[in-house]
Parts: structure tokens; sequence; C-alpha cells
């Protein structure tokens, strides 16, 4: 069985956060999604990107 994935990150986050990130995108189907001028709170400064992205994810 697989789950859909998604990961979303500030393209400004933490080096750490962003290989992880990697890390999905090169072993899994994960969708990866890299918000611009976002560090780690996305939810907080991108809001309505964040809810864009999720939104969209759901849907499909």
């Amino acid at each position: 069985m697989t789950t859909k994935t998604l990961v979303i990150v500030g393209k400004e986050d933490s080096s750490d956060n962003l290989r992880v990130a990697d890390y999905f995108r090169e072993h899994s189907d994960a969708r990866i999604i890299e918000i611009p001028g976002a560090d780690h709170m996305v939810n907080l400064t991108h809001p309505e990107k964040l809810y864009h992205h999720i939104n969209g994810f759901i849907k499909k």
C-alpha cells in the first residue's frame, strides 16, 4: 500500500529541512513544494500559499 505524501518547506528554511525534502524527492514519490521567500514558519509567513498547495493536494 502507498500513501500520498506532501512535503512543504520554505525555500529559506534551514539546510537540514531542505535535505529532508531532497531525501523524499530522491527516495519516494512524494510531492515536494518549496515556497519561495519562506523559512521554517511557512504557515505563519505564507499561509495563503500553504493552504493553496494543501487544498490542491487533497483534491487530487
